[in-house]
């Protein structure tokens, strides 16, 4: 059995408990799909994506929320942020262990002195393996996606 999804509200109302100063830097903002929720939370949400329709989209649904195109592997901002947060799976996407790491430098340069990172992963439940069944995990490179 997997665990749930977050819902976007609920996910909005956690991250909000966390922003204490006010301000959030999404990873992968995309559409808004928490972004949006949460800066209904009186919160400042900024946001980087690599994907200019999903920027287009994002910018048709609120003019509230600054976003710019960029890197979550490999970013830098002017400004810190009281949370900094990478939601669903997002941060996977980073295929190498350099870009992750690199992403997590990025985040930790750019939060504030007392803020947090937050990353949401599907984790899945492991009391649905039957009879010692086991996984395997393997690295799919770009020329076999």
């Amino acid at each position: 059995m997997r665990g749930r999804i977050v819902e976007a509200h609920e996910a909005a109302r956690f991250l909000e408990r966390h922003c204490r100063g006010g301000t959030a830097l999404e990873l992968g903002i995309g559409s808004g799909r928490v972004a949006i929720p949460l800066s209904e939370q009186r919160v400042r949400v900024e946001g980087i994506d690599n994907s200019d329709s999903m920027l287009k989209l994002l910018a048709s649904r609120t003019n509230t929320i600054k976003a710019w195109k960029g890197d979550i592997g490999n970013f830098t901002c002017a400004d810190r942020y009281d949370t900094i947060y990478c939601v669903y799976n997002t941060f996977l996407l980073l295929f190498t262990r350099e870009a992750q790491v690199a992403c997590l430098r990025s985040a930790a340069s750019a939060l504030s002195q007392e803020g947090t990172l937050v990353m949401e992963f599907d984790v899945p439940s492991l009391n649905g393996f039957i009879d010692g069944q086991k996984t395997t995990t393997l690295l799919v490179d770009h020329e076999n996606t």
